[in-house]
């Protein structure tokens, strides 16, 4: 599942992966991934730490809201995988973040 922000005012450009199990629907990880280069999410920082910038350019694992599964840092790798290969994809989601903003 993908989620997006909402507020108006954030333009952050990021999508959160909501990966649930077919089956219990329970979370195995919750993955961010921005898709603009680490120059634009260091001029958009709105008091985050380094290291959490770099995570927010993503694709990694959403620790500091979100639970994960314990299969989490496999899909971590299965995504990055993905969205290497597949720039489509990665159009796709910009574009859903575009619709979401209104």
């Amino acid at each position: 599942m993908e989620y997006f922000c909402v507020d108006p005012g954030c333009d952050c450009r990021q999508v959160y992966l909501y990966i649930l199990n077919d089956g219990s629907q329970a979370v195995e990880a919750v993955i961010s991934f921005g898709w603009e280069p680490l120059p634009f999410y260091t001029a958009w920082n709105r008091g985050l730490l380094d290291d959490m910038l770099r995570d927010f350019k993503g694709p990694a694992l959403a620790y500091t809201m979100h639970p994960q599964g314990i299969h989490a840092k496999l899909w971590l790798n299965y995504v990055k995988r993905w969205l290497k290969a597949d720039k489509p994809d990665v159009k796709r989601l910009e574009k859903h973040y575009r619709m979401m903003e209104g």
